[in-house]
């Protein structure tokens, strides 16, 4: 549980740092990947709950 809250704090500062010259957010590839890798983690872990459940 503190790793998840340690590298969620990470990734926002990565991404919400501003650099007036470059910011990592500009590249839209970097927010769209971290929002696909969340959403396939969360349907991964619904998906193991529920096995568990009916299990």
């Amino acid at each position: 549980m503190p790793a998840t809250i340690v590298s969620a704090i990470l990734i926002v500062a990565l991404i919400g740092s501003h650099n007036p010259e470059f910011s990592i957010a500009s590249i839209v590839y970097v927010p769209l990947a971290l929002a696909v890798i969340g959403v396939l983690i969360a349907a991964w872990t619904i998906r193991n709950v529920e096995r568990a459940d009916v299990g």
